[in-house]
């Protein structure tokens, strides 16, 4: 089921609850109600959560809206490791090249053949390329979640802190007075 999946997406990222509840801005109730599958998340939140979580958003949104019971195991097909291994989506592409390169060697001019190949190559590294950046920009977005985890906590220290200083002003101004009021009965 949905919650399932999202719970050990969680878990395989290294998120608490409550740090997932902060980067996707919902209260960890909610990330509760929907681990546990009593609620289902709207499909802005869904879209949040999938991308903290590396998970692929229109597969979330499919399961989402069945009403069948899906195994954990469906998260293989979802969670996208550190690595971010897009071979699952890349498998097509790859089966028809397969063919396209039994296709070239049937080919008997071997000048058309090295010019097809030279041109498959420079696509190739193209895509190379682009599946590259995309994977350095994955891992700045994990890097970024992650900052955006220290920067709540350390906004959460500094707010204790400020109700502490407040505190201690608040206790230093009653001291005074009794100190004030002591000198007085002197």
């Amino acid at each position: 089921m949905l919650g399932d999946i999202l719970k050990k997406a969680r878990k395989n990222k290294g998120f608490t609850q409550k740090e997932l509840a902060t980067l996707v801005e919902t209260d960890i109730r909610n990330i509760q109600r929907y681990e546990s599958n009593k609620v289902k998340p709207r499909k802005d939140k869904l879209k949040k959560i999938a991308k903290v979580l590396d998970l692929n958003i229109n597969k979330l949104i499919d399961l989402n809206s069945e009403i069948s019971n899906k195994e954990v195991n469906e998260l293989d097909y979802l969670y996208f490791n550190d690595n971010y291994n897009y071979l699952e989506e890349l498998k097509p592409i790859l089966d028809n090249f397969e063919d396209l390169l039994k296709e070239i060697d049937k080919i008997n001019d071997p000048q058309i053949r090295k010019s097809i190949v030279e041109i498959i190559n420079n696509h190739l590294d193209y895509l190379k390329e682009i599946l590259n950046q995309v994977i350095e920009i994955n891992q700045l977005e994990s890097k970024i979640s992650k900052v955006k985890i220290s920067i709540e906590s350390l906004r959460l220290l500094l707010e204790k802190c400020l109700n502490l200083e407040e505190k201690t002003k608040t206790i230093r101004m009653i001291i005074n007075e009794q100190l004030i009021d002591n000198l007085k009965n002197i």
